[in-house]
């Protein structure tokens, strides 16, 4: 991994409503990427008691592209109907209705 340059920074950075992480870091370079939305597949679903599913969720920078390997951070509206392990994979506790999230960096889906 690079280190960051000895030049000292001169000038201002803004950010304004924005979620960015760091691509990639060089000795003289540092990309940022805007979050852009994170989308999680399958939009619905049905299941019954005890049924499980696995979920995935894809990460896009504001200009598109996916993001491969971003890790999101699995959520359920109500764990008492359903609930949802780290990896995506949720699991029906009880009949009634859930929202499934995934976030990555502030930004959800």
């Amino acid at each position: 991994m690079g280190r960051a340059t000895d030049t000292p920074f001169l000038g201002t950075l803004v950010v304004l409503a924005a979620v960015v992480f760091v691509q990639a870091c060089t000795s003289r370079e540092v990309v940022l990427v805007i979050v852009g939305n994170v989308s999680v597949s399958p939009p619905a679903a049905s299941l019954l008691e005890g049924e499980t599913l696995q979920f995935s969720a894809v990460v896009v920078d504001d200009r598109g592209a996916s993001r491969r390997g971003a890790e999101v951070e699995w959520s359920s509206e109500d764990p008492q109907v359903i609930t949802i392990s780290g990896s995506g994979v949720a699991v029906a506790v009880q009949q009634g209705r859930a929202t499934i999230r995934a976030e990555f960096h502030g930004v959800s889906g």
